[in-house]
């Protein structure tokens, strides 16, 4: 079993609706599991700029990632 939080900076290419600056932060948790090779993985990532610029209303994901580790 393993788990984690990540942190980013990241640079987009376009302003949209709801990050009002090219600048985001990014936070990411993550839980998983590893059997006989095979990895599961559930996860969360949030992006937003920090209040840096209005709006800032961000994007939140989550989902399922499965692997095989060789």
């Amino acid at each position: 079993m393993f788990f984690g939080i990540g942190i980013g900076l990241y640079i987009k290419s376009e302003i949209d609706d709801r990050v009002g600056s090219k600048v985001t932060f990014g936070e990411r948790f993550f839980l998983g599991y590893v059997f006989k090779g095979f990895e599961i993985e559930v996860y969360y990532k949030h992006y937003s700029n920090g209040t840096l610029e209005n709006p800032n209303s961000g994007h939140d994901f989550g989902g399922l990632s499965f692997g095989y580790c060789f």
